[in-house]
This record gives C-alpha cells, sequence and structure tokens, in this order.
C-alpha cells in the first residue's frame, strides 16, 4: 500500500503523522501526492521517519514508496491539477475571506492589477482607439488580454470619449469575413439606423460615407477583434484595407486585435501573404507577470480588505515560482499569467485548510 493508502485505512490524519515525524503537513502531502522529498535530507532518512511514525502510532503495515514519481511528474504538464477550483468554506473561515479574491475578481476598473508593462499596454490601446492606429496585442490564454479590452471600453466610457468601438459578435472568428465586419461597422457607426447594402461596393461605399460623417461630427471609431488569432489570412488582409480609409489626412477606422500567440505567427512578416499587414500592425505581447507576481497578489487581497502577509508565509513566493516555472534544456519557460497564478493559489488555499496551515508556504505551492 502507499503512505496514503495507509492513512485513509487507519483514518490518520496526514497533519498527525506529520507531528509524528516531525515535518510539516505540507511536506508529507508532497511526499503523497508527488514523491517530492525534503532537498535538506535523505530520501532514505525521510522514509524510515515516516515509518517509525506509523510504528509509534500501532500501524504495522509499511508503505510501498513510489521512488519515480517525483521523476515523472517533472515530464508532466506544470499547470496539471491547478485547475480552476472554487474557494472552499474550510479555506473562506481559515483565512477570514469573505469572498474569493480570485474568481469573478474585476468588477470595476480599480480592480485591475497594472504592471509597468501593462500600462504601457493599456496607454497603448487607448492612443490607438482615439488616434486611428493599428495594434495586435498578443498573449498567451489567462494573460490578461481580455481584462485590457473591458478596461479600455470602461476608460472610454469614464473619460466619456466620443470613440464608437466596434465589435463584431460572430463567435466563431474563423467564420469572420470582410461583409461581417462591413455590417458591423455599418451597424454600430449607424446606430442601428440603416440597413447594410447588399453588394460589396456598395457597403464599402455606405461605410466610407458613415465613418466620414461621423468623423466630421466629432467621433471615431475602433474596431476590437477578439479571439483574432482564429482570423482567416484572406480576413487579416482586409483588414489593411478597412485601416487605410481617410477623409483627408485623418484615418477614419483605428483597429485593435486581441489573441494568443497563434496570431504573432499568422502576422510574422515572413509569410508573404500577410507581409503588408504585419508591416503596419504594431504587435504587443502581454509576458507573464514574474517578478511582479508578489504585488499582483497584494493588489488582489487588498480589493478584499486582507494583507499579503496575512496569507503568505516568507517563503511563498519563490514557491509559487518553482510551481509554474519549468525549464527545458537551455529555455525556461514562466507561466506566472494571472489566470494560472489565481488557480495556483486558490489551490494552495484549499490544500492549506485541508492540512491545517494558517499560512502558504513554499511546500504548499510544490505540493499542489
Amino acid at each position: 500500500m502507499t503512505l496514503q493508502e495507509i492513512l485513509k485505512k487507519y483514518g490518520i490524519s496526514q497533519r498527525l503523522i506529520a507531528a509524528r515525524a516531525g515535518y510539516s503537513p505540507a511536506v508529507i502531502n508532497k511526499i503523497i501526492k508527488h514523491g517530492k522529498y525534503p532537498k535538506t535530507e535523505d530520501i532514505a532518512i525521510v522514509q524510515k521517519k515516516i515509518e517509525t511514525a506509523l510504528s509509534n502510532s500501532r500501524i504495522i503495515d509499511k508503505p510501498e514508496w513510489e521512488s519515480n514519481k517525483d521523476k515523472s511528474k517533472q515530464n508532466n504538464n506544470i499547470t496539471e491539477n491547478l485547475e480552476m477550483q472554487m474557494l472552499s468554506q474550510a479555506a473562506k473561515q481559515l483565512f477570514h475571506l469573505p469572498k474569493s479574491p480570485f474568481i469573478d475578481d474585476v468588477q470595476n476598473r480599480d480592480d485591475v492589477y497594472l504592471s509597468a508593462e501593462q500600462r504601457y499596454i493599456r496607454a497603448s490601446m487607448a492612443m490607438t482607439a482615439r488616434h486611428g492606429g493599428f495594434m495586435a496585442i498578443v498573449g498567451e490564454s489567462g494573460a490578461g488580454k481580455t481584462t485590457l479590452k473591458r478596461d479600455l471600453i470602461e476608460g472610454i466610457a469614464q473619460d466619456n470619449d466620443d470613440v464608437i468601438i466596434i465589435q463584431p459578435q460572430t463567435i466563431d472568428k474563423t467564420r469572420l469575413t470582410a461583409v461581417h465586419i462591413c455590417d458591423a461597422i455599418i451597424d454600430d457607426v449607424s446606430q442601428g439606423n440603416e440597413a447594410p447594402k447588399r453588394s460589396m461596393e456598395a457597403k464599402a461605399r455606405q461605410i466610407r460615407r458613415l465613418l466620414t460623417a461621423s468623423a466630421r461630427a466629432g467621433s471615431k471609431h475602433c474596431l476590437v477583434i477578439d479571439e483574432a488569432h482564429d482570423l482567416t489570412i484572406p480576413t487579416l488582409k482586409h483588414l489593411k484595407r478597412f485601416w487605410e480609409m481617410e477623409d483627408g489626412m485623418k484615418r477614419l477606422l483605428a483597429i485593435v486585435l486581441i489573441g494568443q500567440p497563434e496570431l504573432k505567427v499568422k502576422l510574422n512578416e515572413r509569410n508573404a501573404d500577410v507581409r503588408e499587414v504585419a508591416r503596419r500592425c504594431e504587435q504587443v505581447e502581454l509576458q507573464p507577470l514574474n517578478a511582479y507576481v508578489g504585488e499582483y497578489l497584494k493588489h488582489k487581497l487588498a480589493r478584499v480588505g486582507k494583507a499579503f502577509d496575512d496569507i503568505f508565509a516568507d517563503d511563498a513566493m519563490g514557491g509559487l515560482t518553482a510551481r509554474l516555472t519549468q525549464s527545458t534544456g537551455n529555455k525556461t519557460v514562466s507561466l506566472l499569467y494571472p489566470l494560472i497564478v489565481n488557480n495556483a493559489v486558490i489551490v494552495a488555499l484549499n490544500a492549506a485548510a485541508a492540512l491545517g496551515q494558517d499560512k502558504i508556504t513554499a511546500d504548499i505551492f510544490e505540493g499542489v
């Protein structure tokens, strides 16, 4: 039997066996779940201490130690076991959290954490929307792209800027065509007062007329396309034509594309089919939080009235960074993106509550 099976069979908690073996509950949890042992002691010594603790608890069974489990774990996806969870009632009570700081956590602009990089991207998006630019925001899933889009739209509304945001509502962006974009522009700029013409030539003339009249009345226009990595090459090429519409020296339409790294691949200048688009589109890539992860969590906790030090031990950020970083050869990959960090902290809070620990330590992050 494994150690976990023995504890379950005899109804003994990890916390109790940890105390009798002289370790923290997080260390025992890490051994059980991932086969990871403290680096300061020989594995055989740790196993002997646990076996002695079991014997002192009048348990005659000895664990079958899974010596290769840690090695196999290293080859797994580093986000394994970090799928989204709800914060448990036990965790809320232990850490005195009235609500989860990490689920449905952005209700207004004050909830948005902005590192120096994200402030730059936010300012770039606003400048693009107001002055007719063409840019692409690229980031991994969970990097905060959609949050920045919502921040842009709410910021324009709060500042009473006369910027009309145009968002085509085709759910499957692989099916989004120039026709759909034309229809969205016509509907949003005319505020639903004009039906799109039938032919593409008539639509193009209608769009130019509407945008010109709206711009001369003081409005600006920004086409925002989320999930833009799914756009086809022909649609990307058409975007350049939309962006090039002008009234004298003034561009009539700004464009902001938001997508995953596949969008960056499509907008590579080496791709002859989209070279003209790529050379005109400013590309900005959202990076992991990395050194900002502690500040990010301080911001999140402050929004629910909690202090960082009430939740995390001194070594916790090192443990979180190690848990969400993977080295392969000479390449190091960080997954310290907001959504993944949120999930990791929720899992750690739930694990800490289950172990009865009142702070999250590096061991807990390494064990989840």
